[in-house]
């Protein structure tokens, strides 16, 4: 049970009786407030809003992932990119440049094996890691799953450890790659 999602309902409901609304009435204010999705639709806003919130924060921090070459290369796009007039295409080309790069770097993550030792964080939430432990293929399944162990804080705020699995394309949507730390390098799923 999500605790907010319930008080959040329970005061949307509460307000509109207070408005002496009908029973449509109650269901559109819900639904204004966003709380009659679908679990999968729910799902892909979170995920969206991680995306947009990861961005927002750091929206350059893909470029620590470069190596030096890609570095270089984007540095120099962005100052030629600069360079145009006017100022208006200047940013529009700089914010191309940008674009550019962060895709070609999650695409070229997209396609690497997912390798047992391999670190990763998770997009919603940078602080928490995970490290994955195992990797399969049960027979007639589209795509690989993996194990992993999460770590982050319990609700003392003690280093915790828990323990899940996914396919690995849910995994992909979910989890970075940290490149903070050395990885291993050999097999995987893809």
């Amino acid at each position: 049970m999500n605790t907010r999602r319930v008080n959040t309902a329970a005061d949307v409901i509460n307000r509109a009786l207070m408005q002496t609304r009908t029973a449509a009435g109650i269901a559109l204010a819900l639904e204004s407030a966003q709380l009659l999705m679908s679990p999968e639709t729910a799902a892909e806003l979170e995920q969206l809003r991680a995306r947009v919130a990861e961005l927002e924060a750091a929206p350059l921090a893909f470029a620590e992932q470069l190596d030096a070459k890609s570095l270089d290369n984007f540095l120099i796009s962005l100052g030629s990119a600069a360079e145009h007039e006017p100022m208006g295409e200047a940013i529009n080309r700089v914010h191309e440049v940008i674009r550019s790069f962060r895709d070609g770097l999650a695409a070229m993550q997209d396609t690497a094996p997912v390798v047992v030792g391999q670190i990763y964080w998770r997009a919603a939430e940078p602080d928490v890691r995970v490290k994955v432990t195992r990797v399969w293929t049960v027979d007639g399944a589209a795509e690989p799953s993996i194990a992993f162990d999460i770590r982050g804080r319990d609700w003392r705020g003690r280093p915790a450890t828990s323990f899940s699995a996914l396919r690995v394309g849910l995994f992909r949507q979910l989890y970075r790659l940290d490149t903070t730390v050395t990885q291993p390098a050999t097999g995987g799923a893809s």
